[in-house]
């Protein structure tokens, strides 16, 4: 997994968004990549959950 052969990377995601997303979780999923789970609410009070996972190439590839 990517996080492995950048652990340095993984600790810069976590800053980015521990600064923009306080309330972001890190999670593992089963296939063993890492997903940033959020809950986002509307101005009409909606709250939608986010799921960002990061893809097998990151940081060559964008997180689906």
């Amino acid at each position: 997994m990517w996080y492995h052969r950048h652990p340095d990377r993984l600790l810069k995601e976590k800053e980015i968004m521990k600064v923009s997303f306080p309330q972001a979780r890190l999670v593992k999923l089963k296939d063993g990549k890492l997903a940033w789970l959020v809950a986002l609410r509307t101005n009409t009070d909606q709250v939608y959950v986010v799921e960002i996972v990061y893809p097998d190439p990151f940081p060559a590839g964008y997180p689906l």
